[in-house]
């Protein structure tokens, strides 16, 4: 159990936020972490399930952009759409 981590140097070793340490913490399984006199150990499986559970290095960090960007024209083309439709009906009349 000496290879096992506490959340301070998970959260190092994984270059994350000790917040998110505990925030995965309570998603590993029960042989996966240990708490000993107040403080919390996690197992190298553990860690490794917490690793998996991260945003994966090939992430694009523009993608949230990309996808209200993209949104924002659909959404501008429905407008258009709509007035379109709308115009079409008023020369009927």
């Amino acid at each position: 159990m000496s290879d096992w981590k506490t959340l301070k140097e998970v959260a190092e070793e994984l270059r994350i936020s000790k917040d998110l340490v505990k925030y995965h913490r309570k998603n590993l399984g029960l042989f996966q972490m240990e708490k000993v006199d107040g403080v919390y150990r996690i197992s190298p499986s553990g860690v490794e399930e917490i690793r998996s559970r991260l945003r994966k290095e090939s992430y694009d960090a523009t993608f949230e952009e990309k996808v209200l960007c993209r949104l924002q024209m659909i959404e501008q083309q429905q407008e258009l759409m709509y007035n379109l439709l709308l115009e079409t009906l008023s020369e009927r009349r």
